[in-house]
């Protein structure tokens, strides 16, 4: 009986249905995007090595760890990939989509006034790296401000869609969009979700801005302003929080 309750287990672990489940859970646990996996594609064993991915991970910076006071060697990358971007474009953003695949980069579009947003295909986890990455989907949307120094991108991603935040600002006007794509979908194309545009007591002492996409709300951190944008509600807060005594100035708008 133990030895046909064993192999029962052993053919229900084979089985392709059973780990795509696990994979899939793994995506939801660590917030992985799920389109990342072409389980479709992939064989039992290639689908059970990346559902281990967050453990092998771990296990590979626990075998690269070193004492405090000792010396640390720094990973070297197995792999790399080579973009061929479009002409028009000043490569300048880029960001990794959770789960490895796929790369979001945004440009200014070398005439101006406008950003190009574009979706790399760098290959499945687990499987050989494209030589070259595959363009899978490219957009040009107006910005109606010039590039400039203060800038800022963030991905989300919600069950097969991945969103994409924009945000450029230009002596003390702020540009932000939200585009959206569901990859997993034939012939799918980069979409606008939402646009804002609005004016800031803008900090020039203060370069680095911070920008934190999560759901349909968009946060903005540049100086002493804080920026809280619900797209989908078509409402912002702008908190100005100056330097000093705590004080802080509110503004809401739609």
């Amino acid at each position: 009986m133990l030895s046909q309750a064993c192999r029962y287990l052993q053919t229900i672990l084979a089985t392709k249905e059973i780990w795509v489940k696990i994979l899939r859970n793994m995506c939801l646990k660590h917030h992985l995007f799920a389109p990342s996996y072409p389980v479709e594609t992939m064989s039992v064993v290639e689908i059970k090595r990346a559902a281990s991915g967050p453990q092998l991970w771990s296990k590979l910076i626990q075998s690269h760890t070193s004492a405090s006071n000792g010396p640390i060697e720094p990973l070297e990358p197995r792999t790399s990939v080579i973009l061929n971007p479009s002409p028009r474009a000043v490569s300048d953003m880029q960001s990794f989509v959770p789960g490895g695949r796929f790369l979001v980069t945004a440009d200014a579009v070398a005439a101006g006034g406008a950003i190009m947003i574009s979706l790399w295909d760098l290959g499945a986890p687990g499987r050989k790296p494209l030589c070259p990455s595959v363009l899978y989907a490219e957009a040009v949307f107006p910005i109606g401000l010039p590039w400039a120094e203060r800038h800022g991108m963030d991905v989300w991603t919600e069950g097969e869609e991945l969103r994409v935040a924009i945000v450029v600002m230009n002596r003390g006007i702020c540009a932000m969009r939200v585009v959206s794509i569901l990859p997993n979908v034939q012939s799918s194309g980069w979409g606008l979700a939402a646009e804002a545009r609005i004016e800031l007591i803008i900090d020039f002492g203060s370069r680095p801005m911070d920008v934190l996409l999560h759901g349909s709300r968009l946060l903005l951190r540049h100086g002493d302003n804080l920026v809280v944008w619900d797209f989908e509600k078509d409402r912002f807060v702008v908190i100005v929080a100056e330097r000093g005594p705590v004080e802080a100035g509110f503004t809401c708008g739609t």
